[in-house]
Formats: C-alpha cells, structure tokens, sequence
C-alpha cells in the first residue's frame, strides 16, 4: 500500500512540475522546412525545457493551421526558441560502427551541442536507483558523431579514448592527457577541434 502511494505521488509530483508553451519553430522533412507552432513541455521551477520529454517528440500547428505531432522518425530535425535561445532536436539512427545501444527505437531526437567535422549531441535519460524499483534519477549522456558514427564518450578512460578520437590535433591531444580537459569539458573540446580542423 506504502509503495503504490509513493508512486501516485511522484506521478502527481512530475505532473505539477510541468507545463507546456507554444514556441515558434522550424520542422526539416527531407530538406523541406516547416514553419509551425510547436508544443515544447518546460520545467515548472526552473522554466527551463524539459528535453527528456521533448526526445519522445512534440506536437504542433504548421503555418497552414494543420496540427500533428512529430516523433523522432518523422523528420530529420527540428528547432524551436526559448527565453532568446535557440534549440535544434536532430533524430539521429544507430549506425554500424556506433557504440549507441538504441534498444527498439529506430531514431530518436537528440539536443544539438555543436555542429562541424564532429557533431556533439546530449541525450536525456532516467536511470534506476539502485536497489530500488520506484526512484529514478535523470541522466544525461554525450554523443560524438564523426563521419555518419555515433560515439558515446565514457568517463572511465576518457583521456585515452579522446586523445585516439582527436588524434589529428596534437596539441589538444596534449591537453586532454594533461587532464587540462576533462570529461566536463567535452562541449570545448569539440569547438576547438571543430575550428582548428577547419583552418587547415
């Protein structure tokens, strides 16, 4: 009984921490852009927006007053303003050579980091508590993408698996083994590459 109650309450709990707003936005099907209205869920507290809900796909209104909804599968991204910022969703397909388990889906909405020769991705996930069936804690996981392969960059070996992946640029090689960037740095790392790789 304690436990069924518990879990009407977290559901209760995640129901009142959120709310929704319609944001202007843009939807790319197969290089054609849409212009609609999209239904973005935010974070009641922080009124920040919630990703993890907006991974599974949003609904919307198209300049034409047509409502749908669009799920990772139906387009190659989307985007959408928020407080002045904005946030490109691409729906992204495990590839052969990707170290992504994916599970069932075919695709799925990631949050764009940084886009160049390497794409950063971050998904938004929950994971169990351990030993526990009824509390989750939500995570989030980078993605790399370099040549059509999607990468998971793990905090465990991460200076080495970093230094083969940006073995071109020595000298940022050095800093990641340097430990002068570190996992939490991933996004810099990126950026720097990106642009040192298009001065070449």
């Amino acid at each position: 009984m304690k436990k069924n109650l518990l879990v009407i309450l977290l559901i209760l709990f995640s129901a009142i921490t959120l709310e929704a707003k319609m944001e202007r936005g843009t939807i790319v099907v197969k290089d054609q852009k849409i212009h609609a209205e999209l239904k973005i869920p935010y974070n009641l507290f922080s009124k920040t927006p919630n990703f993890k809900l907006i991974q599974r796909g949003v609904k919307y209104i198209d300049e034409n007053g047509t409502k749908g909804r669009l799920s990772p599968g139906d387009a190659e991204w989307f985007e959408f303003e928020s407080n002045g910022k904005v946030f490109k969703m691409v729906s992204l397909k495990n590839r052969e050579g990707s170290n992504l388990f994916l599970g069932k889906r075919k695709n799925f909405f990631v949050l764009q980091l940084t886009s160049g020769n390497v794409n950063l991705y971050k998904m938004f996930y929950d994971e169990k508590e351990f030993m526990s069936d009824s509390f989750t804690t939500e995570k989030e996981r980078y993605i790399l993408e370099k040549d059509g392969v999607l990468k998971v960059p793990a905090m465990i070996n991460f200076r080495r698996d970093m230094s083969a992946y940006f073995f071109l640029y020595p000298q940022l090689v050095e800093k990641i083994v340097s430990r002068e960037l570190k996992y939490s740095d991933i996004e810099m790392i990126v950026m720097e590459y990106n642009d040192w790789l298009s001065k070449q």
